[in-house]
């Protein structure tokens, strides 16, 4: 936290002025006060980072204030307001809508998304670090991605819902990005949601907003990021961990175009165009019942598959060298270039975490190598891969007496544990190993353990 950073309080009720301000003092923040709209316009501290106002101040003119006054991105405060006062606050521009008495959290929450949202517009006006994909340099060698590039032309100037598809790292996230920067909604902003990284229970009100008392410890009313997203576009990244209550509520969304917060009696209408993506292949698990086909069909209107790094060698030393320049740029005096036999080491390993794990790795031999050619060593490339575990049942005859015939899930149980064990109790390496998600990893050993199975 940046202690320098300044919130502006316009706040007409001193005592409440001051108790903000402490929350802000413990937060890491500066407060500023302005009594009221005139004091703002009529006060010599111009310089700060984000305004909190009190509704009543703006006196049902948040619209023009926010448009012609406000030099900050602004959090509205009240202390009678509802979730349709908030969407109307949020559609009017301001970042967020909180109801007093707000907690040290809620407030944290909502400086973080108006600091977040100022700094990217500063990023907007300044040279950009992000490449977009028809900037990266490996397409201009990559058939697959060259055929990815053609499909993004169309996609970025339609509306239709678009799921992305590739293993973890290929940079799925930045191609939501850049659809979303290329089509119309870019006027709107982009939310981005981890469906994995959000517990079942809390992630439909994270969606869609709940009012208060909703359900236990709902204290206030609180808009969801569909809300948040206005006109703009919503990235559901990891849309295969999202649970099947769930998926059944977000196809009703896509279809009917409206949905209602957790509590609410009044539909909202979706205006954000919708994009997902995955890591798995969502056919396959709607053939296992854990995705709903409906829902898969209705995602599925314009697929964008980005391929795995190890299926596109032809990139690796491009994309190698287009890092190596980007960290000579940034680092000024140095010229980095890579000896042969590094060369040879990127070429031919596998790249389980993709663009990612290169970019990182290049990063990286940028700050330890001690010269300015970069070795092996610097790579830091030498963890053995994991070779595929072997099923524990053997067949040593033809025979049909040797042949032991186990259920199939008493074999999945086997494998399970038995992948378990060779990482040493590591669930994510075993869950990548397997090729299934930590959390179907996660309650599969939960139901072992209920069943009086020791798990390490």
């Amino acid at each position: 936290m940046i202690v320098q950073t300044k919130i502006l309080i316009v706040e007409p009720l001193q005592s409440m002025a001051n108790a903000i301000a402490a929350l802000l003092n413990r937060l890491g923040y500066t407060p500023l006060f302005a009594a009221s709209t005139q004091a703002l316009k009529t006060s010599p501290e111009q310089n700060y980072d984000l305004i909190l106002i009190d509704e009543a101040v703006i006196r049902g003119d948040l619209s023009n204030f926010i448009k012609y006054e406000a030099k900050a991105p602004t959090i509205v405060m009240s202390a009678t307001g509802s979730a349709r006062d908030a969407r109307q606050a949020i559609n009017a521009g301001a970042v967020d809508y909180l109801l007093k008495p707000f907690s040290a959290d809620d407030l944290r929450d909502a400086l973080d998304k108006g600091l977040s949202d100022q700094q990217n517009n500063k990023e907007a006006s300044s040279p950009k670090c992000y490449i977009a994909p028809n900037e990266w340099p490996s397409l201009k060698n990559s058939v697959k991605m060259q055929q990815m590039l053609r499909i993004l032309k169309s996609v970025c100037t339609s509306s239709v819902t678009v799921l992305i598809s590739g293993n973890s790292g290929t940079g799925k996230e930045i191609i939501a990005k850049h659809i979303h920067e290329q089509s119309s909604h870019s006027r709107g902003p982009l939310i981005a949601i981890n469906c994995a990284a959000i517990p079942e229970n809390l992630l439909e009100a994270e969606l869609f907003g709940h009012e208060r008392g909703a359900f236990t410890g709902a204290m206030q009313s609180r808009i969801g990021k569909f809300s948040l997203a206005k006109d703009g576009t919503i990235f559901l990244d990891e849309i295969s961990e999202m649970d099947l209550s769930l998926q059944a509520k977000l196809l009703r969304v896509l279809q009917e175009r409206e949905y209602y917060t957790v509590g609410g009696t009044q539909s909202i209408q979706l205006k954000a165009r919708i994009i997902a993506s995955t890591n798995r292949d969502l056919k396959k698990c709607v053939e296992q019942g854990t995705f709903r086909e409906d829902l898969y069909y209705r995602l599925h209107v314009i697929p964008v598959h980005i391929p795995s790094l190890c299926d596109r060698k032809s990139d690796v030393l491009t994309l190698t060298q287009f890092f190596l320049e980007r960290e000579k740029y940034q680092m000024l005096s140095r010229n980095l270039v890579l000896s042969e036999k590094a060369k040879q080491v990127i070429h031919d390993y596998d790249w389980p975490g993709n663009i990612r794990e290169l970019e990182n790795t290049i990063i990286r031999a940028a700050m330890l190598c001690e010269n300015d050619i970069i070795e092996p060593n610097d790579l830091t490339l030498d963890i053995p891969q994991t070779s595929p575990v072997m099923p524990i049942t053997k067949i040593s005859s033809d025979t049909e007496d040797s042949f032991e015939i186990i259920p199939i899930r008493d074999m999945e149980r086997r494998l399970i544990l038995q992948t378990l064990n060779h990482h040493e109790g590591n669930r994510t390496h075993t869950a990548q190993s397997l090729g299934i998600s930590l959390r179907t990893l996660r309650n599969k050993l939960n139901e072992y353990q209920k069943d009086g199975i020791s798990i390490q």
